[in-house]
């Protein structure tokens, strides 16, 4: 429905019996009938029944995509949070790892050097 909304060509326009030419926004009857095969064989017209439908139907199919989209993203946050923790995590050890090596090489030298 959303698809078909998007690719929905919308015009500006007036009713040809309007004198004052009143300028309207909106579907050409022809293209809306095409995309949705709404009020039966007549495609001068649009039931604004069907088009508040329509919209409502293309609204509702947004708002899923939305909340589809923002799971993903929480899911992708929520896996790269973990892979920072354990990096940060890492590097730790490696911190601690480097230190007991300093202590150690300066503790051989220090042996070393009473010797």
């Amino acid at each position: 429905m959303l698809e078909k909304v998007s690719r929905l060509p919308i015009t500006a326009w007036d009713f040809k019996s309007d004198q004052k030419q009143r300028r309207h926004i909106g579907p050409m009857a022809q293209d809306f009938h095409a995309a949705f095969h709404l009020n039966g064989d007549d495609d001068k017209h649009i039931n604004v029944e069907d088009l508040a439908g329509v919209s409502l139907a293309a609204i509702q199919e947004l708002h899923k995509q939305l909340n589809d989209e923002r799971a993903d993203k929480d899911a992708q946050i929520a896996a790269l949070k973990l892979q920072l923790q354990q990096q940060s995590e890492l590097v730790s050890k490696m911190q601690t790892v480097i230190e007991t090596f300093a202590q150690q090489t300066a503790s051989r030298q220090m042996v070393a050097q009473n010797h």
